[in-house]
């Protein structure tokens, strides 16, 4: 992957059935490649997502390294981030879709990196 060509796949994009994880998968294998451009691996964002699901930075970028594709990663994640109900991925999901900056009428984190993409 690399992000100085490209962008990482949309916030939105969900695998395992939570939004943020391909892209995190996306800003791993670009940090491993040193090819992150701009972006951040570890961001705040990102720190949200492991916060939530109890995993590490270093470990998440370890097993994105020992990984052959997503699948592998989803392996992975599933054996070692804490245990989902789907209403706490579902309230997840919606949480982090509606944060962003705390000025009225500002987009939510998600639209801003879409726009910012040049997706919206």
């Amino acid at each position: 992957m690399d992000l100085t060509k490209t962008f990482p796949r949309r916030p939105t994009a969900q695998l395992n059935g939570i939004v943020w994880l391909p892209r995190l998968i996306d800003k791993a294998r670009a940090k491993l490649a040193n090819s992150l451009g701009e972006y951040i691996y570890n961001c705040g964002s990102d720190q949200f997502f492991f916060a939530f699901t109890g995993l590490t930075a270093d470990g998440f970028l370890e097993a994105v390294r020992n990984a052959a594709d997503d699948a592998a990663v989803v392996a992975w994640f599933t054996a070692h981030a804490r245990p989902l109900t789907a209403e706490e991925t579902k309230r997840f999901n919606a949480e982090f879709a509606a944060r962003g900056p705390d000025t009225p009428g500002a987009r939510t984190w998600f639209q801003a990196i879409d726009a910012d993409e040049g997706r919206i």
